[in-house]
């Protein structure tokens, strides 16, 4: 019986790899992953969990053949990463001390892969236990490496020009408190949960006063070009907080909505930096330059975009309606991000999926673009 349950999966498994290496191989440049590239599977998995259950689509279908690409992605990234410590430059991912934080999508991207697959495909679970596994054993050594890190930047006046990425020691720690609760619905110790969370939330108040600092202390710092793509994190970072905390339930009610309540602050006053920091770009660039570029960052706003949608679903569904706190306005921004946050979410996602498959071309899929006006920068553009 379980020979059948796993036959099906397995076979779209194999028929997805050999598509994908494929596509890879005659399509795409090959090269190491950045650092930051878990945020790609973090995006994935997200989009699947939330977004796409409330679109009008063969639901059921996509959800199975995405989880199963998202593995596939995943392992793609994971395997660059083995190869770079192999060939002596894995110290490309920690020698920074503050790019070293995006080490924490890896944390993140196979958290949510793994909460993903044991949701999508029960039958796998010893491959989600092995997910599971090594995303403790990361997290660990993640905790040890930024513990240093953190040292370094508080050492510098100018806090090393820091970002949005040293929340990903946020998202890291509480996307392992949700695929715990996966994991072992009901049996997790509620101190246990609510200690990572508070972990969670400590590391997100440092962060965030180190972030403020940077932008205080840093002269004549320019919009369009020193405003960083990962401070979007502000809000997905508390996003992903909020869902840890209603999905252990180790918090009052009453602290998670005011978490979400800063989230919403949050996300109104980054995103309008974004869209002043877009005009800003547009004129110092034009359109070409300051939008149709790539840089692995931008799969950051993705993943909170998404996080932020779910948590939303979430919060309405668990507090049975509650959560906009009597409030009819705050009540029905709420039910308007239910409604149509989850277009939003596809869109940007589509528009990623686009500027990666330009950026990474190969010469065979460079020809279709470069004929096209203004697509010759998008392919050359540089990765950050």
């Amino acid at each position: 019986m379980v020979q059948a349950t796993l036959a099906s999966p397995f076979v779209q498994l194999l028929l997805l790899a050999a598509g994908s290496a494929a596509g890879r191989h005659f399509l795409l440049r090959h090269g190491e992953s950045a650092t930051a590239s878990g945020a790609i599977a973090m995006a994935i998995g997200i989009f699947v969990l939330g977004a796409l259950q409330r679109l009008p689509v063969p639901v059921a279908t996509l959800t199975q053949l995405l989880t199963l690409e998202g593995l596939i992605v995943w392992a793609y990234i994971a395997a660059s990463y083995v190869r770079s410590y192999f060939r002596g430059t894995f110290h490309n991912h920690t020698d920074d001390p503050v790019g070293c934080f995006a080490v924490g999508t890896w944390v993140a991207g196979t958290a949510v892969l793994a909460r993903l697959v044991a949701i999508v495909l029960p039958a796998w679970r010893p491959l989600v236990l092995l997910l599971a596994g090594l995303t403790l054993l990361v997290w660990l050594w993640y905790l040890v490496l930024i513990t240093r890190r953190y040292r370094i930047i508080l050492d510098s006046p100018s806090r090393l020009h820091t970002t949005g990425r040293v929340l990903l020691a946020t998202v890291s720690t509480q996307s392992l408190v949700l695929l715990i609760e996966q994991l072992f619905p009901g049996q997790v110790p509620v101190v246990l949960a609510a200690g990572l969370i508070w972990l969670g939330y400590l590391f997100y108040g440092l962060g965030f006063v180190l972030i403020l600092q940077r932008y205080l202390r840093q002269a004549h710092w320019r919009l369009a070009d020193d405003w960083d793509n990962t401070n979007c994190i502000l809000h997905g970072a508390m996003s992903i907080t909020v869902l840890a905390a209603l999905e252990s339930r180790a918090l009052p009610d009453s602290l998670i909505l005011a978490t979400w309540l800063w989230v919403l602050a949050m996300f109104v006053v980054v995103e309008g930096i974004e869209i002043a920091r877009l005009v800003a770009r547009v004129r110092a660039y034009g359109w070409r330059r300051a939008v149709a570029t790539y840089q692995v960052s931008q799969w950051a706003r993705n993943f909170t975009f998404g996080m932020f949608y779910a948590a939303t679903v979430r919060l309405s569904v668990l507090l049975d309606g509650t959560a906009g706190l009597g409030i009819a306005g705050l009540t029905t921004l709420q039910a308007g991000i239910i409604a149509w946050g989850q277009y939003v979410v596809l869109i940007l996602l589509l528009i990623e999926i686009s500027l990666f498959m330009l950026h990474n071309a190969g010469p065979r899929l460079r020809k279709l673009f470069v004929a096209v006006p203004g697509m010759t920068g998008a392919v050359e553009a540089r990765e950050c």
